[in-house]
């Protein structure tokens, strides 16, 4: 555990400390790139029933793809390596991937490229509703819900619409117009229809430990990753809370998991 924690205190120091300007910057040079993307890369997994991308981290982070039949890990090549904070939230949007960075920025990283994208716009969480981007931010000692058009609205700082309510946590997702979250140590989840002001709450059956990030699957199944490292993950229904299953990852100790958004073939 001294292990894992001292990484995740190593990196989030790191990253957060280094400061950085709004830019474009490339992956390290490599002599082929993936032609498609980290679904491209990781078949085996892309090919399960149902998948998560996520971001694995040690002293640098990078995108993986977690298969919820088998738990298997697949991470991207090692030029997809970044210096990003441990965000228990982020959202896709074709090849990029979007996660908060210090509550400073968004960085978006493109899954294909390895292209990266600092977007100063305050983060703590963020989540993608029908091709909607939803971004907690952090607004004085207030938490302030803004939804955007689209992503190209985001980056080219066009106005948001203001959300009415909001959601004490540190982790967001985002499925069929209601917004789930959790703070980073829980046993329940709050649950806010978009545009409604105050959340529900849903306990998590037999649950109490960190929450490193969330989502829904089609199917009305909340996907939970689980403890301080991530590297299991835990399954309820995300209408009772029932607990459905547990999967742990193969995955490398050193790994911490945080931030995950799912789908199913």
């Amino acid at each position: 555990m001294y292990r894992l924690t001292w990484a995740a205190l190593v990196l989030l120091l790191a990253s957060c400390s280094s400061g950085g300007s709004a830019k474009f910057s490339n992956a390290p040079k490599q002599d082929k790139a993936p032609a498609n993307g980290l679904l491209a890369h990781c078949t085996e997994v892309a090919s399960e029933s149902s998948y998560c991308t996520a971001l694995v981290s040690d002293t640098m982070s990078r995108p993986a793809l977690i298969g919820l039949d088998s738990g298997r890990v697949c991470l991207a090549d090692q030029q997809f390596q970044y210096d990003l904070s441990h965000s228990s939230s982020l959202a896709l949007d074709g090849d990029a991937l979007y996660t908060c960075r210090c509550s400073e920025n968004i960085t978006q990283i493109n899954l294909t490229t390895g292209r990266r994208l600092d977007i100063f716009v305050g983060c703590t969480g963020i989540a993608v509703d029908d091709g909607q981007p939803i971004v907690y931010h952090p607004q004085d000692s207030e938490q302030q819900l803004r939804r955007y058009d689209s992503f190209d609205a985001l980056i080219g700082g066009l106005p948001p619409q203001v959300l009415p309510g909001g959601l004490p946590v540190e982790s967001i997702a985002a499925h069929k117009g209601v917004l789930y979250g959790a703070w980073h140590s829980a046993d329940r989840i709050q649950r806010l229809p978009i545009g409604q002001d105050v959340p529900g709450e849903i306990v998590l059956e037999n649950y109490d430990d960190w929450i490193r990030g969330l989502d829904v699957l089609e199917n009305g199944t909340l996907v939970v990753v689980k403890g301080i490292a991530g590297q299991e993950l835990a399954f309820f229904d995300a209408a009772t809370g029932r607990h459905l299953r547990d999967l742990p990852l193969a995955l490398d100790p050193r790994y911490v998991v945080a931030g995950i958004q799912c789908a199913s073939n």
